[in-house]
C-alpha cells in the first residue's frame, strides 16, 4: 500500500535506527545521520487541555510538530516552550546547530475560547513576529536550531 507523502511524514518513525547505533554531527551526511534526521521531520499531534494558568509544552511533543490546545481556558493564557537545552535534548544528536536545520511547528488553538500567547522557555530561545494564537485558529512557526539557541519565526495563521 502506498502512503501519500503527507501521511509518510506523520508516521513518527520514518527510518528505524538499529539499537545502539548513533551518528554524531560529523556523520550528518551519512546513512545513520540521514535516518535520525528523517525521523526529526515526522509529524504527530500532541494535545493539551488549556487552563487560565497556562500550558507548558513537553520537549518531545514540541519536536513532534503539531500542538493542539483544547477547550477549557477561563482567560487568555501563556503557552510556554521548553528550555533550549530541553529542545536540543529532544532532537537527535545529529541535528546540525548551525542554522541549517528548520522544522515547522503548528500550534492549534482549538476552541479554548481565549487567546494563547507563545512564550520562550528561557533566554536562548526567541520568538520572532506574532506570538499570539487566536481562538479557533492555528499559527505556524519555523523552529530554527542555531549554535546553543533556537528561534521560532512566525509564518502566519489560519482560521479553523
Amino acid at each position: 500500500m502506498k502512503l501519500p507523502l503527507k501521511e509518510f511524514f506523520r508516521q513518527k518513525i520514518i527510518a528505524a535506527v538499529p539499537a545502539g547505533l548513533t551518528a554524531d554531527r560529523t556523520a550528518a551526511l551519512g546513512l545513520m545521520g540521514l535516518m535520525q534526521n528523517a525521523n526529526n521531520y515526522s509529524q504527530e499531534m500532541a494535545s493539551y487541555a488549556t487552563a487560565s494558568a497556562g500550558v507548558t509544552i513537553l520537549p518531545a511533543n514540541l519536536v513532534d510538530g503539531i500542538i493542539q490546545l483544547n477547550a477549557g481556558a477561563g482567560a487568555g493564557y501563556a503557552v510556554t516552550l521548553p528550555t533550549t537545552s530541553q529542545i536540543l535534548g529532544a532532537l537527535t544528536g545529529t541535528v546540525p546547530q548551525d542554522g541549517s536545520f528548520t522544522k515547522i511547528v503548528r500550534i492549534v488553538n482549538n476552541g479554548s475560547g481565549q487567546t494563547a500567547t507563545l512564550t520562550a522557555g528561557d533566554a536562548p530561545t526567541s520568538i520572532i513576529g506574532t506570538a499570539t494564537i487566536a481562538n479557533n485558529a492555528c499559527r505556524d512557526y519555523a523552529m530554527r536550531v542555531l549554535a546553543s539557541a533556537i528561534t521560532f519565526s512566525n509564518l502566519g495563521a489560519l482560521t479553523l
